[in-house]
């Protein structure tokens, strides 16, 4: 950012995105998840990440589904996959920062989520359910694409934390207890056998908003002639 600070991790601070929130122990449990998370759909090749060809091919694009590039079905470890994604919605909750303010879950939630992570244990597929989507765009796998997190209603009210970091899109069931998800989101969410259906989608959509917000918010650079 032009004329901003340029000390490493200074905006990260900023908007919250590196924040103090674990102990060593736990810091490293989270390291557990997400090294798991990092081979399985990368690699373990140095950086830059490259996503992998995970899984197989169910069926190539559906017309009705815009942007729908194909469908794939995968085979995870369900416990590490979702405790990777739960330690995610529970940062975002209870982060203090910018990037974070659209999530709030309440305490009971992030009590919930927090006791699960401690015990290592992420509940049956229907607690706090996971479904992700694959994002591309012209052959790219978009790993660079992080975006805030926010809370967005299904199309049964219900609402779900949704996400997007490395490339792929997260969406969280966040129902009451004992309230189970939308027949929607069940048929895209992880499973406890760690069976997951996962769309790959063409990612420009999100892009644009980008674009839109930009444009909104008058952020776009003044290019001198």
């Amino acid at each position: 950012m032009k004329g901003g600070r340029k000390q490493r991790g200074h905006w990260e601070k900023e908007f919250g995105i590196k924040e103090p929130l674990l102990c060593a122990k736990c810091e490293g449990q989270f390291s557990t998840y997400e090294s798991y998370f990092r081979e399985y759909f990368y690699g373990n090749a140095p950086a830059p990440l490259v996503k992998q060809q995970v899984g197989d091919l169910v069926s190539g694009p559906k017309a009705g589904f815009r942007g729908m590039l194909e469908c794939r079905s995968i085979k995870v470890n369900y416990c590490l996959l979702k405790l990777f994604v739960l330690s995610l919605v529970w940062r975002a909750s209870v982060g203090k920062g910018k990037f974070f303010e659209a999530v709030s879950l309440g305490t009971k939630h992030e009590e919930r989520l927090a006791e699960a992570l401690r015990t290592e244990n992420p509940g049956d597929e229907d607690d706090y359910a996971v479904g992700m989507i694959d994002l591309r765009h012209e052959g790219d796998g978009m790993v660079d694409l992080i975006d805030s997190p926010e809370v967005i209603r299904d199309e049964e009210n219900q609402r779900l934390c949704r996400f997007v970091i490395g490339g792929f899109a997260f969406m969280v069931h966040i129902g009451a207890e004992g309230h189970r998800p939308s027949a929607t989101t069940r048929v895209m969410s992880l499973k406890n056998d760690g069976s997951m259906v996962v769309l790959v989608v063409e990612g420009s959509p999100i892009m644009q908003q980008w674009a839109n917000r930009l444009k909104r918010a008058n952020a776009f650079p003044v290019i001198p002639p």
